[in-house]
């Protein structure tokens, strides 16, 4: 399986094995024998492996089908959640006005509440 992955992977980069042996720090000769599957990397250089082509080491060698660790996912989506329902949250209060924008830098702030950059624009102007 991990010869596959890594024929795979490589070609998904759009590199010839010199590129890929070059990157990794490797010779040609060791990725022509990894993906014949004459020879098995060693967990360093599989992790090199994994780490250059952005998916776990488990991935690399067949113990699962999904690239990322699922709890890095996981995290991922949380925080882009929180994003969104910041988003969600600033374009509602400024639907409903309780939002203004920064006379010194345009930037969206709560009303009674000074915008960051304001505050120093503001500072040097006194």
């Amino acid at each position: 399986m991990f010869s596959q992955r890594l024929k795979e992977l490589r070609k998904e980069k759009k590199l010839t094995q010199t590129e890929l042996a070059k990157e990794i720090g490797l010779s040609k000769s060791a990725i022509v024998q990894y993906e014949s599957n004459k020879r098995i990397p060693n967990y360093e250089i599989l992790s090199k492996l994994a780490d250059f082509f952005g998916v776990t080491t488990d991935y690399m060698i067949g113990r699962t089908d999904y690239k990322t660790n699922i709890k890095k996912l996981e995290e991922t989506l949380l925080a882009y959640r929180k994003v969104l329902e910041k988003l969600e949250w600033h374009s509602f209060a400024g639907e409903i006005g309780f939002l203004s924008n920064c006379p010194m830098c345009g930037a969206a702030y709560i009303h009674d509440e000074d915008c960051e950059l304001g505050k120093l624009l503001r500072e040097g102007d006194e």
